[in-house]
C-alpha cells in the first residue's frame, strides 16, 4: 500500500527509481488516495533529499501533471481510465488451453 510507503524516508537513490518506474503507477494517480501518498512523500524527501532536488521537482511536476491529467482536474471519476485498455494476459494464460485441446484432439483421434 502507498500508506505504508509514506512512512519510510528516501533518499536520491529512491527518488531515481520513483521517477524511472512511472510508468509502472502513473495511472494509479487518479486515485486520491495514491496520489496524497505521494505527495506526502515528496514532501518529506524535500526535507532530507541533498543535491537531488532537481529530480525532486521533476518527479513532482509528473505526478502532478499525471494527476490533473487523469482526474480531470477535479475530484470526479477520472477521464482516461475508461480508455485504457485491459491489462493483457501472460503467455501462459493463452498458451495452455489451447494446447490441452490440441492434445484432447489428438487422444479422440487415435482411439478411434
Amino acid at each position: 500500500s502507498s500508506g505504508i510507503n509514506a512512512e519510510y524516508g528516501y533518499n536520491d537513490r529512491s527518488l531515481k527509481r520513483l521517477q524511472e518506474n512511472f510508468a509502472c503507477y502513473q495511472d494509479k494517480l487518479s486515485d486520491g488516495t495514491v496520489y496524497e501518498n505521494f505527495s506526502m512523500i515528496l514532501e518529506k524527501s524535500k526535507k532530507s533529499v541533498k543535491g537531488g532536488e532537481e529530480l525532486l521537482a521533476d518527479l513532482e511536476d509528473r505526478i502532478k501533471a499525471c494527476h490533473n491529467r487523469l482526474d480531470g482536474g477535479s475530484q470526479g471519476s477520472p477521464q482516461l481510465r475508461s480508455s485504457a485498455p485491459p491489462p493483457p494476459r501472460g503467455p501462459s494464460q493463452k498458451t495452455k488451453p489451447a494446447v490441452k485441446k490440441e492434445q484432447k484432439k489428438r487422444k479422440k483421434s487415435t482411439l478411434r
